[in-house]
């Protein structure tokens, strides 16, 4: 019985005590970054900087940087189209009424229950971890002395006040 609870989700179990990777600050830092910057002001930042912030361990890697510039980049010339096309396969596939679609939808109420799940068990955690990644970041970018670090402090100065105002 304890192993269906566990299978279904339904103990209340304390929130296990996890750590992320630098790699993984390094993406939510260069995420954060992105929500700040027009494309052209990131690509900039990303191309120009990479060096700089992996020195000044704002991200792991230069080339974590700069390949996530280019993800970003493919993204926006490809992404409305595929959304397109990737609706309309489903819709083509539910009004065919194929075992597909069903099969389909009732895996993705699945996932969408046991992402909230996630969310409302690891929230709290994550904003905390989240908060001190983009301080981190803004403190890290302080200390940088060209215009790039100005500029990525100013962006993460932004970050953490939309943060803080958000969660009063």
């Amino acid at each position: 019985m304890d192993n269906l609870k566990n299978m279904l989700g339904l103990n209340s179990d304390p929130v296990e005590e996890a750590t992320l990777t630098s790699a993984d600050e390094s993406m939510i830092f260069l995420s954060a970054l992105k929500d700040e910057c027009t494309d052209d002001e990131y690509k900039a930042l990303v191309t120009e900087g990479a060096t700089e912030m992996e020195l000044y361990g704002l991200v792991d890697s230069a080339d974590i940087a700069t390949e996530a510039q280019k993800n970003i980049v493919r993204l926006n010339k490809l992404a409305n189209f595929n959304k397109v096309q990737k609706r309309t396969a489903i819709r083509l596939a539910a009004a065919a009424k194929d075992q597909m679609f069903d099969k389909y939808s009732k895996f993705r109420k699945l996932m969408i229950q046991y992402r909230i799940k996630i969310y409302n068990k690891y929230g709290n955690k994550a904003k905390s971890e989240a908060r001190k990644i983009i301080s981190n970041s803004h403190r890290k970018a302080s200390s940088m002395h060209s215009e790039n670090g100005k500029t990525i402090a100013q962006k993460m100065d932004n970050q953490v006040k939309k943060f803080n105002d958000e969660h009063k």
